[in-house]
């Protein structure tokens, strides 16, 4: 298979993923919107649910939105990622407190890798342990 070939197949590839990335928060928002609209809530603490559950996704996209921006200025070369050496323990400690609540709600613990070391690029946003 050629380069170009290989290139317009990850292409191709990658517009599908973003494409599915997208629709599923939209769908989210969508059903949610429409069951407050419909009076589907039974109460003002499953309305504050579906409110919640919406805002939770509005942010997701926005996520998602700001990643591709960023992967855009990457390859136009307005943003550089600096790589840089973390030590795994203080990284998980650091999500372990970030997620505190979360993980009291859902009751959840924590599975984390062995390796001792991982690589972050551009703040602590991009993290990839598979090199290290």
């Amino acid at each position: 298979m050629t380069r170009e070939r290989r290139l317009e197949e990850m292409r191709r590839e990658f517009v599908a993923n973003v494409s599915h990335e997208l629709r599923t928060p939209l769908t989210y928002l969508q059903g949610y919107a429409e069951a407050i609209l419909d009076g589907l809530a039974t109460s003002p603490e499953e309305e504050e649910k579906y409110i919640r559950i919406i805002l939770d996704e509005t942010l997701r996209l926005r996520r998602l939105v700001n990643d591709l921006l960023d992967l855009a200025r990457i390859e136009a070369g307005q943003l550089m990622l600096e790589k840089e050496t973390v030590k795994m323990p203080l990284l998980i400690q650091e999500v372990r407190q970030n997620y505190y609540r979360w993980r009291q709600k859902k009751r959840y613990s924590w599975l984390y890798p062995v390796k001792k070391t991982c690589h972050r690029y551009g703040g602590a946003i991009r993290i990839d342990c598979s090199k290290s």
